[in-house]
């Protein structure tokens, strides 16, 4: 009987262990999501600014040159993130699997639940923030399903796509209007991370907690 405790108590901690480097995983990526998003919208408005300034296409190509090379290094970081993003939710999965039985089950499985919804709640943001071609495949149901919910991929073309159709002449849009939308929603996007970002901090405090009294 004690052997079987002390093994438990290791599951226990082990599962623990999973569930700190979920956290980390989980502060990482909202961090270079918010990162992204300031970005973006500083890009944005330069752009804004540039073409109430100068006014004609002609005169604004440089500007909009400028905004489709960050575009494209922005691709990169949305790779890595949503890469490092899948390895989190296969831990998740193999965590839940392999130490399913302790004395905090109830917040296991919450731990749980809550990280595969933040998941892909931020897949679903970089995904919004991405081309098309970007999108990867691989995920799990649950992940596709919640991102389907978000309202972020529909009708398959979302603001950011719309706003670059427009600036490389494919879409007959009113682009200043364009950029305004963007900018409108990344600054919404910005204040949710800021609030997630301090309750992803709560969480793993909470998580410590927990741990140092096993």
């Amino acid at each position: 009987m004690q052997i079987f405790g002390v093994a438990m108590q290791l599951g226990i901690v082990l599962f623990g262990v999973a569930q700190l480097g979920i956290s980390v995983d989980l502060l990482d990526a909202c961090s270079a999501i918010r990162d992204l998003l300031q970005m973006m919208r500083e890009n944005v408005r330069a752009l804004q600014s540039a073409m109430r300034r100068k006014g004609t296409d002609s005169a604004v190509q440089n500007d909009v040159a400028a905004y489709f090379s960050f575009r494209k290094k922005m691709q990169k970081t949305v790779a890595k993130t949503l890469r490092n993003l899948k390895k989190s939710e296969t831990v998740i999965i193999r965590s839940g699997s392999s130490h399913s039985v302790n004395a905090d089950g109830d917040f296991g499985f919450f731990f749980k639940q809550l990280a595969g919804i933040t998941i892909a709640n931020f897949r679903s943001v970089l995904l919004f923030l991405s081309y098309p071609a970007a999108r990867p495949g691989g995920w799990s149901l649950v992940s596709k399903l919640v991102a389907a919910k978000s309202g972020m991929e529909r009708n398959g073309v979302n603001e950011v796509e719309n706003l670059d159709l427009g600036l490389q002449g494919k879409m007959k849009s009113d682009v200043q209007k364009r950029l305004q939308i963007v900018d409108e929603i990344i600054e919404e996007f910005e204040g949710g991370f800021e609030r997630l970002f301090r309750q992803l901090v709560q969480s793993r405090v909470t998580l410590l907690n927990i741990l140092t009294d096993q």
